[in-house]
């Protein structure tokens, strides 16, 4: 599983978590370029440090679709912290 930093972000949010008990967590989600993994697959990196931390980067048959999944990812498990 192959985690790809992300050092220029294609686009990134800052958030604070507030938990249950009240305790505040900072979150930064980021996702990271497409890149081409070979053949037909693209690759895109994401991570949400703060939650989970860095992603394996997410596969799609194309960049538009790695991209799509990867910003997906980060929607559905913000939607569950």
């Amino acid at each position: 599983m192959r985690k790809t930093p992300i050092s220029d972000p294609i686009a990134s949010l800052e958030l604070l978590l507030v938990a249950p008990d009240g305790a505040e967590v900072p979150v930064s989600a980021k996702v990271g370029r497409p890149y081409r993994a070979g053949g037909s697959a693209w690759a895109c990196p994401c991570a949400l440090e703060g939650i989970d931390g860095m992603y394996p980067d997410i596969f799609g048959e194309g960049p538009v679709q790695s991209l799509a999944l990867a910003l997906a990812l980060v929607r559905q498990r913000l939607g569950q912290s």
